[in-house]
Order: C-alpha cells, then structure tokens, then sequence
C-alpha cells in the first residue's frame, strides 16, 4: 500500500477590497490638453484648437459612433449641412480678431457645463455628444484649404498664420502643445468603415508623436491638371556579392549568435550625378516634360544626391532618390532625399527609414548572398533612430509622402500618420524583387488604396529585379521596375521594361472625386485622385520605345 503524505488544510485569508479608480472628468481630460481651456477665451477663437479638444473626447471615448443612431442632432436646420458652414466659413472670419460665433459659443458653454462628469458618461450624454460633433464639422469647415497650395487665397491671414503654425510646429494648433495632440491639413476622408477620421474632410488629428510629421509647404509649378514622373530604377546590376557581413563594435553587444548585421556596399558607382544629369537632360531635349524625377532605395551615395542639387539646378525638376553612406564609423545611412527646385538651387530634405531590412536564410540563398552565409538572419546595419515623416503638399491635389521598403510594410509607426493625412500620392523606394500584384508591395500598397484613398507606386532598381526575379515568371517578372496602384483601379498596373529600356516616364493625371464625412457633408468633388495616364519606355538614349496609354 502506498504511503500518502496528509497535507494540512488550506487556509484562505478573507480578500482585501481593492478600491477602484476614480474614473478622471470630462474637464479633467480637457485641461489636460489646454490648462485654460474651459475659459472662453483664445482656444475658442482659433478653431483647429477647438477641433483638438472635441475630437481628443470624442477619440478617447469613442462616442462618435453614436452619430450613425440619429443624424442631424434634434433641432438643428433641415439642410444641416449648409448651416454648419456657413458657421465655419464665420468663425473663419471672426478669428484673428478674436471674436467667435455665437453658436459656437453656445456649444462651448454646453461642454463646459459637463466639466464634473465623469469621462466614461461621456457617451450617455446625447447632448453633449451632438455638441463636441458640431464643434468638430464647423472647425473643419473653418480652416478649408490651409496648408494647401493653390486653394485658398493667398492675402488671407487666416491661411497664412495656419500656414506658418504647421510649418513651424507641424500643427496647427496654437495652444495645444504637440506633445499632447496635433492637428494637420488632410487630403481624404475615409469612405470606409466608421473612425474619427471618417468625420472631417480638413483636419487631421494625430495623437502619437513616436513619428514626428513634418509638413512641407512646397508650391510646384507645373500643369495645373497632370505630372509627368521620370523613373529611373537604376542601378542595373546588382550582385550578391554587393550584400556583405559587417562587425559594429557599437551596437547590439548581446545580439544571439545565429544573427548578424550587413550592409549593402557595391564596389562600383554605376550612379553618378553627371550620368542622372545627363539622361534627364537628353529625355527634355527629345520634348518631353519631367517634372519629377524618382530612383530607387539605397541607389546612390549621399555626397551624389546633394551635388544632384547643382546639376539639376536648370531643369525645373524636383527628385526623390534613395541614397547610402556612413553614419559615423559603425552604422550605415539609409534615408531618402527629396529636393525641389528653388529660383537657382534646390531645397533639400532628407528622412531616414523607419525600420532595418531583415533577410533570412531563403533570401540570402534566393539572391545568392555569398557573404551573408552560416547565420539564420541579417539585419541591416542602419540607424532607425531619427523618425520623422514629411508631407510634401505641391498642388491643391498633391500632397506626396515618401516611404522606405518596410516603412510600406509595416503598419508602425508611419501607418496612423498616413492614414489620418491621406496623401494623394505615396512613393515608395525599395530594394526588392519584381513589382508585381501578387507580391507584398501590390499587398500593402492597395490598402492604402482601400484606406485613405492613396495612389501609390512602388519602385525598384533593374539589378535587384533581376536578383530576385522568380526564373518560372520567364524574362518579364526580371524587368517589373514598378507598380501603380490608386482607388480607381480595379487591379495594379506593373511597369515591365522592355529589353532595351532603361526608364519609364510615367503621365499622372487628377481625378477630382466627392468624398462625404459621417456626417453627410460633402467636399463637392474637391478630392484628387492621382491616376495613371499612360507610361513610356526609354532606352539609353532617351528615345522612346514604346508607350500604353491606360484605360479607366
């Protein structure tokens, strides 16, 4: 018989009440954000500082659902929509001096008068609810056009005091410290779906500043209707040999064995600034505008990219271009320059990518990293730790943002900020195989598409497609340089250079579209949608060799 211990009863001690929390005020949260703000004072008068508050409750709360129960509020005009503009478009006017509309008074004391009530009430509240919404559709109203090119007037000194607040904080809030929230220019409505970003047309509101946008208020002359792009997926000819393990002294000191850092460091400068300078200069002798002109990730050194700014000086053309170097000893640049033309120069902005590129061991059999053996993972060896995102608003339907590789693929920490601008027009540079549809580009490139409503194309050098080309695909899938993707689309359309093509140039045409808030107000068909008109292909010469026209 087996002995069995007896184990001594279990006593259970009587559980201590834990108190809950006190649930933190409506006014709490409100001074949280602006100390005076419960005051009728200059908050009030500014409205993208009124916007902020009432959409950080209604964010924070997410009582906005309550909108799609009933809508207009009880009470409000028949044509709801016309009355809360014409609210804006006073407020607007009133101010610089100071003043404020009395409706938007009257909605303010409301909110004031529910300073004690606790923040999880806030929705069971009906009134206060419909308040902080109309508070939130007449500041959108208010501020149509700020930060954009070539859509308000310019002698107008709400616009330009907006103008200066997001160029110089990037918001374009005057009491509200960044920190806390901030308020942007937006390009689109969300048209799917039910967020706070499906409220306004105008203003954006962010509330994470791990990323830190900065809006770039960039005029481009140009057609007023069409941009005309320049690809240029050089270089073309990469090698595995190009990839190469590096040793940081630096950095990562208990990183695992099985894991190591390299680099992309070809022996050979395919790119230079004079050879960019030159083709681009044949192309515009042959008759054909280019108002942009765009390479790949990684695609030439940093010192070239910025003597590109003397070189192109005569052109007349802005360039996006992926570019490499050193930072310090241990750690490598990969960030992207983007330059615009300015009277006799270029001004120059340059943001670094937001993620390293990690290979594993079927890519680096894949591209036939020969130096990259004996180790399951790489991680590129870069410094991720400037993050910042620019906007680059050029034209009353072009506000461009421009990506790195996974900056695309990964929905932090870009991805909330993309989403809440909505720009038309997202460039991403990468290092990659093929662009194709069915690859991770064409993937994450239509859920921009999908939400906010963004065009996007993908590019990629001519070596790196052919590196990483699937040989079953047959000599079409080695050359796909680029995909375009916009809402209108039914499928993407992948840019495939001919044998003897060297760049695309592709025509880029406005679609205007009316895109409606929640609330039912509608933008009038004021959206852009930048959409593919046709594209064509050069060869060494800049000669055409062949064009396709698209049809929508």
């Amino acid at each position: 018989m087996r002995y069995r211990a007896k184990l001594p009863p279990v006593k259970y001690s009587q559980p201590q009440r834990i108190a809950r929390p006190s649930s933190m005020t409506l006014g709490e949260f409100l001074k949280y954000l602006s100390a005076n703000c419960l005051r009728e004072s200059g908050h009030l008068h500014w409205p993208p500082d009124t916007f902020a508050l009432c959409m950080g409750v209604l964010h924070k709360s997410g009582c906005y659902t309550l909108m799609i129960k009933s809508w207009p509020p009880e009470g409000a005009p028949n044509d709801w929509a016309s009355y809360v503009k014409s609210i804006g478009k006073d407020w607007r006017k009133k101010a610089l001096s100071d003043r404020t509309p009395k409706q938007v008074r009257n909605w303010w004391r409301t909110v004031a008068q529910h300073k004690n009530l606790s923040f999880d009430d806030v929705g069971k509240q009906r009134e206060l609810v419909d308040v902080l919404l109309q508070l939130v559709a007449a500041a959108d109203e208010a501020c149509v056009g700020v930060g954009i090119p070539g859509v308000g007037d310019m002698d107008d000194d709400f616009e330009l005091q907006a103008g200066t607040l997001v160029s110089e904080k990037t918001s374009l809030c005057k009491g509200i410290d960044p920190s806390k929230c901030r308020v942007l220019p937006k390009m689109h409505s969300a048209q799917n779906g039910l967020t706070v970003r499906s409220l306004t047309h105008h203003l954006a509101f962010i509330t994470s500043d791990e990323m830190k946008p900065r809006w770039r208020y960039i005029p481009f002359e140009t057609s007023r209707t069409e941009l005309s792009l320049l690809l240029l997926p050089w270089p073309q000819i990469v090698a595995g040999t190009d990839f190469q393990a590096v040793s940081s002294t630096a950095s990562m000191k208990n990183m695992r064995p099985e894991v190591g850092l390299f680099s992309y460091a070809p022996p050979r400068s395919e790119v230079t600034a004079r050879s960019v300078r030159d083709y681009l200069s044949q192309v515009q002798r042959s008759g054909r505008r280019v108002d942009g002109l765009v390479m790949p990730e990684l695609s030439m050194q940093n010192t070239t990219a910025h003597s590109l700014k003397s070189n192109l000086a005569e052109a007349g053309t802005f360039f996006v271009a992926g570019v490499r170097g050193k930072d310090g000893i241990d750690v490598g640049v990969n960030s992207v320059v983007v330059s615009f033309p300015f009277g006799e120069s270029y001004v120059h902005y340059e943001q670094s990518k937001h993620h390293r590129w990690k290979l594993n061991a079927d890519q680096v059999s894949r591209y036939r990293m020969t130096d990259l053996g004996g180790k399951s993972n790489w991680w590129e060896n870069i410094d991720i730790s400037n993050r910042n995102l620019n906007f680059f608003a050029m034209k009353s339907w072009l506000t461009m943002a421009v990506l790195i590789c996974e900056d695309l693929a990964r929905p932090d920490p870009v991805g909330d900020l993309i989403r809440a601008v909505g720009p038309n027009l997202v460039i991403a540079l990468l290092m990659d195989g093929p662009q194709v549809e069915a690859r991770w580009p064409g993937r994450h490139a239509t859920v921009l598409a999908d939400d906010p409503g963004c065009s996007v194309l993908t590019l990629s050098c001519l070596g790196m497609t052919a590196l990483g080309a699937d040989p079953s695909r047959g000599a079409d899938g080695r050359r796909a340089i680029a995909l375009w993707r916009d809402p209108t689309q039914s499928a993407g359309t992948s840019i495939n250079l001919p044998t003897d093509g060297v760049a695309a140039l592709l025509k880029l045409e406005v679609d205007q579209r009316e895109e409606f808030t929640a609330d039912g107000r509608s933008d009038h068909g004021a959206t852009g949608y930048p959409t593919l008109k046709s594209y064509t292909f050069l060869d060494r010469g800049g000669i055409v060799l062949d064009e396709i026209t698209i049809k929508h």
